[in-house]
């Protein structure tokens, strides 16, 4: 029977242990390659029809920042984000509170088209960050988005809009 151990006295490990400690370190690397991802802080939307009344009021906070995704004549969404946070995602386009085109902009939230989408009433929600604090308004026929939180005070805010989604 082979021994473990050398003239030395030093311990020599087996192909086998070998094998268990290369086992052992690829599924560590694994797990950390895993959750490496994992590291992102996403918030979300929190429906309320205080933000949905004041969409259709036009009843507003001018100090914050608007903007829209989708078409300029029909948008899918608009937003508004409190002073001192900014969203990056180049799906979105600023708007000029108060202005004709933002006023316009609102009245025309995108429409739905069949019948099953006509379910859907635009709806207003708070965008609340990954530690759940309030960052802005959203309005939408979409209750729905995704919102990455990055660093000092900056969002990427998905558009909705997925392309044949009731297809």
């Amino acid at each position: 029977m082979a021994s473990n151990i050398d003239q030395k006295g030093k311990f020599l490990p087996t192909a086998g242990l070998r094998i268990k400690q290369l086992g052992a370190f690829l599924g560590i690397a694994l797990v950390v390659l895993v959750f490496s991802g994992c590291g992102r802080l996403y918030g979300g939307l929190s429906g309320s029809t205080t933000v949905t009344r004041m969409f259709s009021n036009g009843n507003l906070p001018s100090d914050y920042l608007y903007y829209y995704t989708g078409r300029s004549t029909v948008p899918y969404a608009v937003i508004g984000l409190k002073p001192g946070y900014v969203q990056v995602s180049r799906m979105w386009q600023k708007m000029e509170y108060g202005s004709a085109e933002f006023k316009r902009m609102i009245r025309n939230i995108w429409e739905p088209l069949s019948e099953r989408e006509a379910l859907f009433q635009p709806e207003g929600a708070y965008i609340l960050s990954a530690g759940g604090e309030t960052i802005g308004i959203w309005y939408s026929y979409y209750p729905f988005t995704t919102v990455e939180e990055l660093e000092n005070g900056r969002f990427k805010i998905y558009s909705p809009y997925i392309p044949n989604r009731w297809n």
